[in-house]
C-alpha cells in the first residue's frame, strides 16, 4: 500500500511538472498575450527568453523552422504583409539589444513577410517569415 502511494505521488509530481512546462511554453504565452496561434514547429533553431523584470517587461526571441504543411497552417492563422524597412529597423534594435548571435538574425536581403501587433502598453510582437523559418520577436513593456 505504501508503495502505491509513493508511485502515485511520483506520477502526480511528474504530471504537474509536464503541465507547467506546457502552460509556460512560448506558444502558449503568445496565444495568451497576443491571441495568435503559433503551430508547433518542426524544429526550434534558437530561443532566448530574457528574465522579466519586476514590472513584467522584457524581450523574447525565437527562430522556428516549419515544413510546407505547417507553413500553410501558419499563413492561414496570420495575415502577413510584405517586408518593410521600418520593421527591419525595429527588429534589429531589439535583437541587437538582446545580444543575439548574428547567425540567428533574419537575412533581410531576402524577401520576407511580417506581422506586427502592439498593445496598449506599447508591448510589441513581430513575426517574420522567410526561408521556412518564423522569427518571433516579443518586446514586453
Amino acid at each position: 500500500m505504501k508503495r502505491k502511494i509513493i508511485i502515485l505521488a511520483i506520477i502526480l509530481i511528474i504530471s504537474t511538472v509536464l503541465y507547467q512546462n506546457m502552460i509556460n511554453s512560448y506558444r502558449h504565452v503568445i496565444k495568451i498575450n497576443w491571441n495568435i496561434k503559433i503551430p508547433e514547429p518542426n524544429d526550434v533553431i534558437y530561443m532566448k527568453e530574457k528574465e522579466p523584470s519586476f514590472h513584467g517587461d522584457g524581450e523574447n526571441y525565437y527562430v522556428l523552422e516549419y515544413n510546407i504543411k505547417k507553413v500553410k497552417e501558419l499563413k492561414s492563422n496570420i495575415m502577413f504583409h510584405e517586408g518593410e524597412q521600418w520593421v527591419e529597423e525595429e527588429v534589429l534594435k531589439i535583437i541587437d539589444y538582446m545580444q543575439i548571435p548574428r547567425e540567428f538574425y533574419p537575412d533581410f536581403k531576402k524577401e520576407y513577410v511580417y506581422y506586427m501587433v502592439k498593445s496598449k502598453d506599447s508591448s510589441a510582437l513581430y513575426l517574420l517569415y522567410l526561408d521556412n523559418k518564423l522569427y518571433i520577436v516579443e518586446q514586453l513593456c
